[in-house]
């Protein structure tokens, strides 16, 4: 019997030997990568809070701006008519006094 050509064959140690170093590379690939959107993901997170916080600031002074237009329309045709003072009388004045002289004891 006649052995057959084994010339330019691979053992098979060999062949494990690099798809186990390539397995190692690819398990590393990939752990690099996802190392790298994890760091991209919580920039992305952080840039949504600071955007959510300006915007939130935004509309609230929208908001507040509104009400003062619409506060001062109100007055403007009131005319101040509704707007009615009041000034404490002496009894109250002197009751007034009277405790904020006893409460800070």
């Amino acid at each position: 019997m006649k052995k057959p050509n084994l010339e330019g064959r691979i053992e098979l140690d060999e062949v494990l030997a690099k798809a186990k170093e390539s397995t190692t590379n690819f398990i590393n690939h990939l752990e690099a990568e996802e190392e790298g959107e994890r760091i991209e993901s919580v920039d992305v997170i952080r840039n949504q809070m600071v955007g959510d916080k300006k915007s939130s600031d935004i509309k609230k002074n929208r908001f507040i701006q509104e009400m003062k237009n619409g506060i001062g329309a109100d007055i403007k045709s009131k005319r101040g008519y509704g707007v009615k003072v009041h000034k404490p009388t002496r009894m109250e004045r002197f009751k007034y006094f009277l405790i904020n002289l006893y409460s800070k004891f």
